[in-house]
């Protein structure tokens, strides 16, 4: 059974990757490793291009490491682990979408900084020039974590509805958590075997809308809150297991 890991607000860019390490730890059911924000990786690498990087970034190395090793790295991130130095774009690249139209960098500027922002880069297929950015996320740990929701198992069933809900909306769904938490434009709420996100992801950047994103682990299919309900039946969206059978 899934417990929350977000109890409290993190605070640092360790507490932050403490939380990261102890989500995907209690979702896949791993080891949460040691945050240490030192990868010899990346040791290397700071030594080949003379700049020094976050211990973040850092942290990200290993991290995804980590889940190669436990060998989930593909299941819960997805997207292709291309960690280098761009000169052309003067950032360092820390993964690329599968489909190899869409990068996610940190640049110079804020390389050496604790937590930096992560831009991303919208690349012409045919020939990589770039087509737009924007700032996917304030800070990479955040973008790691967003990449493992965006990807999570369904165990119990989930569903993700592009609705913007009313503040009367998000106390109810707050009601049913135990844990909340603010996660840059969007809250998390948790619960026993209840993970749900409410607000503006960034993957729907650079346009930006709402929505609320729900998945429930195996102990939750016979108990589904009203609330949830409602919402997977009256709005359009994706929807799997418990949620794909009830519509």
């Amino acid at each position: 059974m899934y417990r929350p890991v977000f109890t409290r607000q993190p605070e640092s860019w360790r507490e932050w990757w403490s939380a990261v390490r102890a989500f995907a730890a209690a979702w896949y059911g791993i080891a949460a490793g040691e945050v240490t924000g030192k990868d010899p990786g990346v040791l290397t690498l700071e030594r080949e291009i003379g700049l020094t990087i976050s211990p973040s970034v850092h942290e990200w190395a290993a991290f995804a490491a980590d889940l190669q090793r436990a060998g989930i790295f593909q299941r819960a991130i997805r997207d292709d682990f291309t960690l280098g130095w761009d000169p052309v774009r003067d950032a360092l690249r820390l993964l690329t979408l599968g489909e190899g139209d869409v990068e996610w960098v940190v640049v110079r500027e804020h390389l050496a900084d604790e937590d930096p922002p992560v831009e991303g880069l919208h690349l012409d297929g045919s020939d990589g020039r770039v087509l737009g950015t924007w700032q996917h996320t304030p800070t990479t740990s955040e973008f790691v974590l967003q990449q493992l929701i965006a990807y999570l198992d369904h165990p119990g069933g989930g569903f993700s509805v592009d609705v913007t809900p009313s503040p009367e909306q998000l106390d109810q769904l707050r009601a049913i958590g135990q844990t909340s938490i603010q996660l840059g434009r969007q809250v998390l709420i948790e619960a026993e075997d209840l993970f749900i996100l409410v607000g503006e992801s960034p993957f729907t950047q650079p346009d930006g809308w709402n929505s609320i994103t729900v998945e429930i682990g195996p102990s939750r299919v016979d108990s589904v809150p009203e609330v949830l309900s409602d919402l997977a039946r009256g709005n359009g969206g994706w929807f799997t297991g418990k949620f794909a059978e009830s519509r």
